[in-house]
């Protein structure tokens, strides 16, 4: 009798552990993020949010397969249930409808890049409705749903670098770009910024980014809430820190 009553724990102990030991389709956007994320020669992701997925969900049991795309097929490989996570994801309240949210992972300052020989003085922006005159140079398939619908933003650009070549070449005014990201971009000599300055966004400083766990992965919300655990954890113990150091 005690052993088929040990079968049937078995039973239903077994199906648990095979889950939590799973491996997980995570989707990396194919242009580099420096240092949050970047590609060695192999084309292997690493960098600061490479570390901290890898940490947060080893430490839970989980292997990853990492996949690399462009970032639009990302959002719809997790929107199909191709991917069970895609990192570096600004809020977008559209993606809650089939993605759940994690804790903000990191921030990054947002700017409006310019050629500093075109102004006297930095310009002065109190508000986005005073940018709305000027031609302003996105990136696309990014996230600028916090621009003012009246901001004439060109998002024909294909990459960052490629924006740069688009600002110094006088097709925009000004180039909407992370601080923290174009200068890593300069120090590896990706991007020349000698000509050019900036000044912050106005009415959005910064801007947060998380993770996204696919809602028809199976039990998404207790992975998410086991990722968000860890990442605090981590964030308690220095172990964020201490890959921040690697990098920055």
């Amino acid at each position: 009798m005690l052993k088929i009553l040990g079968l049937c724990l078995l039973a239903f102990v077994l199906p648990v552990q095979a889950d939590v030991n799973r491996t997980l389709k995570v989707c990396w956007e194919d242009e580099a993020k420096p240092p949050f994320l970047m590609f060695s020669s192999k084309n292997e992701p690493y960098g600061i949010m490479v570390d901290v997925v890898g940490a947060a969900l080893k430490e839970n049991g989980y292997t990853l397969e990492h996949i690399i795309q462009p970032w639009k097929r990302c959002l719809h490989s997790i929107q199909s249930g191709k991917v069970d996570l895609v990192p570096n994801a600004s809020y977008k309240l559209q993606r809650t409808e089939f993605s759940r949210y994690s804790y903000p992972i990191y921030e990054t300052n947002i700017a409006l890049f310019y050629k500093a020989k075109r102004f006297s003085s930095p310009p002065q922006f109190l508000s986005q409705e005073d940018i709305a005159n000027y031609k302003v140079g996105g990136v696309s398939g990014f996230n600028y749903s916090f621009v003012h619908p009246d901001v004439n933003i060109d998002v024909g650009a294909k990459s960052r670098e490629h924006l740069v070549k688009k600002l110094i070449a006088d097709r925009v005014d000004f180039a909407l770009l992370q601080v923290e990201v174009l200068n890593y971009l300069a120090k590896q000599n990706k991007v020349d910024i000698t000509s050019l300055d900036y000044v912050p966004f106005p009415d959005k400083k910064s801007k947060a980014y998380h993770v996204i766990f696919n809602k028809k992965t199976n039990d998404s919300e207790n992975l998410k809430i086991l990722f968000n655990q860890t990442f605090l954890n981590m964030k308690h113990n220095g172990e964020l820190e201490k890959i921040k150091a690697k990098y920055m």
